[in-house]
């Protein structure tokens, strides 16, 4: 139902209901004039109705036609297929892993420069993972083997 058409309704009800107050005041007998006015609301409230039902069969329906983007004409109509079962999205370069000083203590880190050149999918580890350590070259960023091997990643083969 429209808000437009849902305030009307609720106005017309609310003036029959003051008009029904309104003839409860009076002594309660029956003359033509109270009849008429019975009568009156009635034929009110079927109009209402009619008017509300109206509005309910005429409400805006959305269009459902789904969304096909255009077509180039370099690329064939073929769907994609999901990757053969041998090509993980988890299988780490091994010549990533080195070894680096991290607080004086000689650790295994995959760099993150490393993998960003030997790894397409650097954008999907974990946080959690990643370790910050400095060398001659700065600030770098390393990820735990450990910490990445719980989560399902593996390292490659050499």
């Amino acid at each position: 139902m429209h808000a437009k058409s849902h305030h009307k309704f609720i106005a017309l009800i609310l003036a029959a209901a003051v008009a029904v107050t309104s003839l409860t005041a009076v002594p309660a007998y029956a003359d033509g004039k109270t009849a008429r006015q019975f009568g009156w609301l009635a034929l009110i409230g079927v109009i209402a109705l009619a008017v509300q039902n109206n509005n309910r069969n005429q409400a805006v329906t959305h269009n459902s036609n789904t969304y096909t983007p255009p077509k180039t004409l370099n690329t064939p109509n073929i769907p994609p297929h999901p990757l053969p079962p041998q090509v993980t999205r988890k299988l780490l370069p091994h010549k990533c892993l080195r070894v680096h000083n991290v607080n004086g203590q000689r650790r295994e880190l995959f760099g993150l420069q490393c993998l960003r050149q030997n790894f397409t999918y650097v954008s999907s580890l974990p946080y959690a993972c990643q370790l910050g350590y400095s060398n001659y070259r700065g600030k770098r960023i390393g990820y735990e083997p450990l910490c990445l091997r719980e989560r399902g990643y593996v390292t490659a083969v050499r």
